[in-house]
Formats: C-alpha cells, sequence, structure tokens
C-alpha cells in the first residue's frame, strides 16, 4: 500500500526539479522545453530512480513523524475527506515543498505531520538531489 505513494511523492519531486531546472536554462539550450500552458508531469522527463529513493526517503521520514502506518493512516485520511491517495500524496509532497497549494488548505483537519521545508534540485535533468 505504501508503493502508490511513494511513487506519487517521486513524481511530485522530480515535477518541481525539473520545472525549476527548465527555468534557468537559456532559451537556446537543446534541452529546452516550453513549458507554456502544459502539466509539467505531461512533459517531464521519465522520473528517475534517484527520485524515487528521495520519494521513499520522505515517506520514511514522514512514517516516523507519524508514529508509523503513515499509509494507513493517509487512507483513512483519503475515506473520510472522499479523496484518492494520489491527490493527498501529491500534496503532501508540495506542502513539504513550500509550493503550491497543501492539502491542508481543502482539509486542515488531516492531522498528518509533515515537514516543514524540503528542497530539491537538479542539475542536469537526469537526476535528483534532496536536502
Amino acid at each position: 500500500m505504501k508503493q502508490p505513494i511513494i511513487e506519487q511523492f517521486a513524481e511530485t519531486l522530480w515535477a518541481c526539479a525539473w520545472a525549476d531546472w527548465q527555468d534557468e536554462l537559456s532559451e537556446d539550450d537543446p534541452e529546452k522545453v516550453n513549458m507554456s500552458g502544459c502539466e509539467i508531469t505531461e512533459i517531464m522527463s521519465d522520473v528517475p530512480d534517484s527520485a524515487v529513493k528521495a520519494g521513499r526517503k520522505l515517506f520514511d521520514r514522514l512514517n516516523e513523524m507519524n508514529g508509523g502506518n503513515l499509509a494507513e493512516k493517509m487512507e483513512a485520511v483519503c475515506e473520510r475527506d472522499d479523496s484518492d491517495l494520489e491527490y493527498l500524496a501529491h500534496y503532501i509532497a508540495m506542502e513539504c515543498l513550500g509550493h503550491g497549494v497543501a492539502y491542508s488548505d481543502d482539509y486542515p483537519d488531516h492531522n498528518l505531520k509533515t515537514l516543514g521545508y524540503l528542497e530539491v534540485i537538479t542539475f542536469d535533468g537526469q537526476y535528483l538531489e534532496m536536502f
């Protein structure tokens, strides 16, 4: 049950890092992708193993912060809020990154502890580093 959460964490972390990397490329760089009006997850490069490793690390950190059984706790939140696990995992990761809308903006009573700030970066569009 935790694998879909890890995969969503990985995709979200990678999407943020990849988009930031794209923003830093010069307009004439051959790796530059026009992101205007696009869903990042549809145009980004494939999620690398380093992002999956980071997603697993984020899951483990949040699992420890929440006293274990994170997957079960997230499933319970989804049932209560009539939400789905992918949606919750995406917005929990975004909340940890300090990006975008947090899950708690729509569902303030989720009672899941998240990280205050997490940094992800890619220097080459292929490997993710998480701090």
